[in-house]
């Protein structure tokens, strides 16, 4: 009795847990579709505020494996809500996969940004690696630790939310808030953080306290977007950005 009662007691919260996922899931959909609509989902229907860099091999596989990142998030939020965890962790197989593929390609695409010319004004060729840099290293370790305390619900929904806002950033570098300009570009990266005060105010209304993987995304993601904004145009980065492999 005393199981059923607990039971009972526990699922209105699962259910709101479970919806609190699903639109941030679909909040990030809309931010990326959004801010890549223009240079990737739409490229060529739609206008773009900036002018477009063609897309080489390694651009291509980098954004079919970003979009398969957040379409495996999405898709396994809408399970989880359904209760086919059976089907969200043999998905979760497919996520390992895509999430060990795309790191290697973000790096390529990386190196790749000198050729390209994309850097908004004011901005050197070199200077613009330091922002998918500091993705790259905020997105590792995430997806890692996820994967690793995947047993762990509480603190792999995190971990792999925090992951995918990781390219919120990004997202919103690409929308036109204004002209384009370094504080601008820096103005859309913080912008790109807000999404975790969702997460810390879901933490306190479900937990009573900031939970330590919120807290562990929050921070690694911040340091990635700080790493990227305060390094792009410092003489140091910009000399080891051109002795990185394949450079």
């Amino acid at each position: 009795m005393a199981t059923a009662f607990a039971a009972a007691a526990a699922r209105p919260r699962d259910t709101a847990e479970r919806r609190f996922y699903r639109y941030m899931a679909w909040l990030m959909v809309a931010l990326v579709f959004a801010g890549f609509a223009p240079s990737w989902f739409l490229r060529g229907m739609v206008p773009s505020p900036r002018p477009l860099a063609p897309l080489d091999g390694a651009v291509v596989v980098h954004g079919l494996l970003c979009t398969l990142w957040l379409l495996i998030f999405w898709t396994q939020t809408q399970l989880v809500s359904a209760g086919r965890r059976d089907l969200h962790m043999r998905l979760g197989v497919a996520g390992l996969i895509v999430a060990v593929l795309m790191i290697p390609f973000m790096y390529l695409t990386m190196i790749h940004l000198p050729q390209r010319m994309t850097q908004p004004p004011g901005v050197s060729p070199y200077g613009w690696m330091a922002l998918p840099m500091g993705a790259l290293l905020s997105y590792t370790p995430l997806a890692a630790l996820g994967f690793i305390r995947r047993r762990d619900g509480q603190a792999h929904k995190r971990l792999m939310l925090a992951a995918t806002l990781v390219f919120m950033g990004p997202a919103m570098g690409r929308i036109p808030l204004g002209p384009p300009s370094p504080a601008m570009f820096t103005a859309s990266q913080v912008i790109g953080l807000l999404p975790f005060g969702l997460l810390f105010w879901w933490d306190r209304m479900s937990l009573g306290r900031l939970h330590w993987a919120s807290i562990t995304g929050a921070a690694l993601t911040s340091a990635g977007a700080a790493f990227g904004v305060g390094l792009m145009d410092a003489p140091g980065w910009i000399s080891v950005a051109q002795r990185l492999p394949g450079v």
